[in-house]
């Protein structure tokens, strides 16, 4: 069993894991129907993006920026 430490840890690999993955998946979208989209849901999608960015740094924000240490 791992410890509490680590077991955070890894959750927040794997929430950060899903942000980028569904970020990617819309830049994808976004840059296929460039075109169709207007330019006030051009700019709801970009700040989509980058707060998902945001919320995957701050998932690590005050914390160690190594990983939790072998016991």
């Amino acid at each position: 069993m791992m410890d509490q430490e680590t077991t955070k840890y890894l959750w927040a690999l794997k929430e950060i894991n899903k942000s980028l993955v569904v970020a990617i998946e819309t830049a994808l979208a976004l840059m296929e129907k460039w075109e169709e989209f207007d330019l006030e849901r051009r700019q709801a999608i970009i700040e989509m993006l980058k707060q998902l960015t945001t919320r995957s740094k701050e998932a690590f924000e005050g914390g160690s920026s190594e990983p939790p240490a072998e016991h």
